[in-house]
């Protein structure tokens, strides 16, 4: 599949996504999100979206080829994504990541529903937390501090990783956030580590930078048994983590990084 084919089927995607959340209205977020997580996704449009997810250029050029064949012509490629969307009444424009809900169904199961120590999980493992290849590591935990204001559909997650040999730090949220960048200041009681975040097209999974912004993040989470982050941003702000097992939990993950 060429660069230009591949070009105008994503600007093509993402400007149908854009119209559709531009279009919805307030009081039917809700509905449409509960039907979104059931909802039966088309084949076609699933494999797309893992491609996408891929960070790899090779791999993720090599998965759309395979998946949208060259002799495919490119109108009709980007008629039928839109038909597919339309039929999904909405349901793209304010879907969940995959990564929320997976770990907010496994906190649901959780008999301490607060546990805040990090918890190492890995491809090696029996149930990986999120299938991947081996040697890619995350670790997550349980936000504490001022949560009340938040819906009741779980607590905030934050996920440190290392992924395709690149360092990633994320908060996975109950409520999606409106700003695509905002102010972050990891603190403890040795000072503070200020840091510009972003979030993702969803709002629901907000991030530091990759690489080198992550692994400068982690280690300022090392320093002490906790940190808080404040921001600008009411739904990060306030939010508390427990770090004294870090240290020994991380480990498995400075190694793949080499950090």
């Amino acid at each position: 599949m060429g660069t230009h084919c591949l070009a105008v089927v994503m600007m093509t995607w993402l400007f149908i996504v854009s119209a559709l959340t531009n279009t919805v209205h307030a009081e039917q977020q809700n509905s449409v999100i509960d039907s979104a997580i059931d909802w039966e996704w088309n084949k076609s449009i699933v494999n797309a979206q893992k491609c996408a997810e891929m960070t790899s250029k090779l791999p993720r050029l090599t998965c759309f080829d395979q998946l949208f064949p060259a002799n495919q012509p490119t109108l009709n490629l980007a008629l039928e994504v839109a038909k597919q969307l339309t039929k999904r009444q909405l349901a793209w424009a304010v879907d969940y990541p995959k990564r929320w809900l997976q770990l907010m169904a496994w906190q649901k199961k959780q008999t301490n529903p607060h546990l805040s120590e990090f918890t190492l999980t890995s491809a090696g493992f029996s149930e990986p937390l999120i299938t991947s290849e081996n040697n890619n590591y995350w670790l997550f935990a349980t936000a504490l501090g001022q949560v009340s204001r938040l819906k009741d559909t779980g607590r905030p997650m934050l996920l440190l990783s290392c992924i395709d040999n690149i360092s990633r730090v994320e908060l996975l949220l109950p409520e999606a956030v409106d700003q695509p960048r905002f102010s972050v200041n990891l603190t403890n009681e040795k000072g503070h580590f200020p840091q510009q975040w972003m979030s993702d097209e969803t709002g629901y999974v907000v991030r530091s930078g990759r690489g080198l912004p992550a692994v400068s993040a982690m280690k300022f989470m090392l320093k002490s048994d906790r940190f808080s982050l404040r921001s600008d941003n009411q739904l990060i702000d306030g939010l508390l983590f427990e770090t004294q097992q870090l240290t020994k939990a991380i480990k498995p993950l400075r190694d793949t990084c080499s950090w």
